[in-house]
């Protein structure tokens, strides 16, 4: 009798054992094997997204930083212009000059000049506008223009005319802007 009870026994617990078997292996690939492809792909796109967002998140910094350094930007811009943008007086100053050591070396006479201050603007720069008649033969008339636009201070011609003069010469009026440079 304990024989068969063994052997009942022991039939019970293989059958136990190959429903455990196949219990684990219904679970394994109905369930497991789904949520393990699940995770794969949830891992993926979390990859993906974070590779996507180190650009941003370096941005992110450098604009923090810009923010930081915005207030001291300001004094800085304030203080340049304290120190550096010259005043009415040098700039007419340099404009003069210019002109006049322009005259000299071209051979040409100075009959008009006249200087226009712009008002206050957005640029931080000031510029000076200057209308100038000179008189005197073309090529002298040339060089003076020529001598005007690639002097050392930043000058733009904005207009260009010749005129008979009243002398043999012609007459040229030309008209550019001084920009003050610091």
């Amino acid at each position: 009798m304990i024989a068969t009870r063994r052997k009942l026994l022991v039939s019970i617990l293989e059958v136990l054992a190959v429903v455990l078997v196949l219990l684990d292996l219904v679970v394994y690939f109905g369930v497991l094997s789904p949520l393990k492809d699940r995770v794969q792909s949830e891992q993926k796109r979390h990859s993906e997204s974070s590779a996507s967002l180190a650009p941003e998140q370096s941005r992110v910094a450098l604009l923090a930083r810009y923010a930081s350094e915005l207030p001291t930007a300001d004094t800085q811009v304030h203080e340049f212009l304290k120190k550096h943008v010259p005043s009415r007086q040098r700039g007419y100053s340099t404009a003069t000059g210019l002109v006049s050591k322009l005259t000299e070396g071209s051979g040409v006479q100075l009959t008009g000049i006249g200087y226009k201050l712009e008002p206050a603007h957005k640029n931080p720069l000031e510029w000076l506008r200057l209308d100038v008649s000179v008189e005197g033969g073309f090529k002298s008339l040339l060089d003076f223009a020529h001598g005007l636009e690639s002097a050392d201070a930043f000058v733009v011609i904005r207009s260009f005319t010749l005129d008979l003069g009243e002398g043999p010469g012609l007459n040229l009026r030309l008209g550019a802007d001084l920009y003050m440079t610091p």
